[in-house]
Formats: C-alpha cells, structure tokens, sequence
C-alpha cells in the first residue's frame, strides 16, 4: 500500500455529517452480484463523489487507486474518467470480497452523495464509503445492501445519518445435530432473515461445508436463490448428522429465522438444526437458537428463533 499524505479533518470519527479528507473509498465488503462464491469480480464504470446532493463531482486532479485489477484495460482511474463507454474498473476474481476503490484529491474535500455506473453483472451488492483520519478508515456512509441494477447505469447514494455497525456476527451456519431419515441430506435452498418474515440476507457472501458430495452439489446451491437446480449434499456421513453448512457474511447479522426447502422428499430433510454463530473473542461457534423439523409440514418451511 502506498503511504498517505495526511489529510486534515473538519470533524473526525463516527461519520460526521462533514468530514473533510484527501482521501476517500469505496469499501465493497461483499463482493458482486454472482452469489455465494469464493471468488467473483466487482465492475465499476464510473463513480462521482460530490459534497452535496445533486452536487457536482468532486473527482478532478487527483490519484485513483485499488486494491487490485483486473488487468491493464481496467484500472482504477478508468472509473473516473468521465467515460461509461469504454472500460471501468474491474477487482480480481481473488479480491472481489473486501476489494476497494480509492481516490486521493489534491485537497481535502468532503462526500455526502456518491453516484455509482455499473455493469448488469459484477456489481457490488453492498459498499461503504469511508474516509481516511490520519490514522484509520472511518465509515461515513453504508449500503448494506442488498443492492440490484435493474439495468445497466447510475444509482445515487446519499448521506442521511451517521453509521451506526450492524449489531451481530459475520459468519453463521446451520450445524446438523441430526441429519436425514434417508441416505442423502438434500437442501435445496437455505434462507437466513434478519427478522421475521424479512428478506433473506444470504446475498455477497461466501457458502462453505463441511464436505461435499462433489460438484455440482456444492455448498453454494444451497444460496443461489434456485430450488429446481441442484442441492448441496454434504459427503460423508451422506445422511448429514454432525455435518454442517455455513455463510460467511463479510458484515455483521442477526439471523431470527431460517427457510429450508429441502429435496427429493421428507427422507432427505434434516431432523435436528442448530443455527450458530461464530464467536472471534472465543474462537468458538455458539448455538443461538435451534430448531427440530422433524415433522414437516410443508417444503420450504419457516423456522423463527425461540432463543434470545
């Protein structure tokens, strides 16, 4: 990393409604839009940072910079070049998740809007800007997502509030405490809410298990958002007991209820779940809540937390 020239503050810490700063970033902590892979590229064509909203851009006369690129067509200053015709900036598949994008002004400035061009595919599906203190990156505004471009083009973000973390924990996973009736532990679908009848939060992030049956019924098909498609069947035990499958969210969550679609049959849905959460202090992963469905009622059936 390049060393930072200090940039000088009108406000410092917690995002402020007017920070001044030399330099600013967009932090895309969950990568893009393909689904719970290991590695997928984030693509941007164009960004413009004002200081007010419908401002103008502020992104003239300065040093862009990221955390990695694609190749030499799709460097950082293409995504401030004015140009959404040619090329953008594009990460590498590796550094997708926690890629940045970073700009350097000639002099301090301060970002309350941030307009963004992307592509169909390979948009980032959350961000944050941040800002530089002297010290460390500062949140000054988040987009926990999940974001979608209907179509390709702009999408403006203004600053509202100052950002507040997420309460939560960054990796969760459903550990089988005891699997199928039947040979082969199917899941079809997985979705993790962060309320009741909320939307699923299983977006920009990475699936992982314990094992695998082999491709194509990897732990991802459990979170791609397609029940007709394969299922992820873990590999040994095949029935699943003491298996388990995780979502690392790259954010903080709170997961309240748990959807499983399961396939072909009763016979392949797991019968004992506990949803835990990963503990850094401790190392360790914690049960928040579990469920038993061993009496289903119904494919794609709703589980709500009965613990805290």
């Amino acid at each position: 990393m390049l060393p930072y020239p200090c940039p000088l503050l009108a406000a410092a810490g917690g995002g402020g409604a007017s920070p001044l700063s030399t330099q600013w970033r967009l932090l895309f902590p969950s990568g893009q839009s393909k689904g719970a892979e290991a590695s997928a590229v984030v693509s941007i064509y164009e960004v413009e940072m004002r200081a007010t909203a419908g401002g103008a851009d502020q992104c003239s006369g300065g040093t862009a910079t990221a955390s990695s690129q694609y190749d030499t067509n799709r460097t950082a200053d293409k995504a401030f070049d004015n140009d959404t015709t040619g090329f953008g900036w594009t990460s590498t598949a590796a550094d997708g998740i926690g890629s940045w994008l970073k700009y350097t002004f000639a002099l301090p400035v301060t970002v309350n809007e941030v307009a963004i061009n992307c592509p169909l595919t390979e948009y980032p599906t959350s961000f944050r800007l941040q800002y530089f203190d002297g010290s460390q990156w500062v949140t000054h505004m988040a987009q926990d997502g999940p974001l979608t471009w209907a179509s390709a083009g702009w999408q403006t973000f203004t600053y509202s509030a100052p950002f507040v973390e997420n309460a939560g924990y960054t990796k969760w996973r459903l550990y089988f405490a005891v699997g199928c009736t039947g040979t082969y532990m199917d899941i079809k679908e997985c979705e993790m809410r962060g309320a009741v009848g909320g939307p699923d939060r299983c977006f920009g992030g990475v699936a992982s298990s314990t094992n695998t049956l082999g491709s194509p019924r990897t732990p991802d098909k459990a979170f791609d958002n397609d029940t007709t498609g394969f299922p992820y069947v873990p590999g040994s035990p095949t029935n699943g007991t003491g298996t388990w499958l995780e979502f690392d969210f790259f954010r903080p969550e709170t997961i309240r209820e748990v959807k499983l679609t399961y396939g072909p049959d009763t016979n392949s849905s797991p019968q004992s779940v506990n949803i835990q959460y990963y503990n850094p202090g401790t190392s360790s992963w914690v049960t928040y809540w579990s469920m038993s469905p061993s009496a289903w009622t119904a494919n794609g059936q709703t589980f709500t937390a009965s613990g805290p």
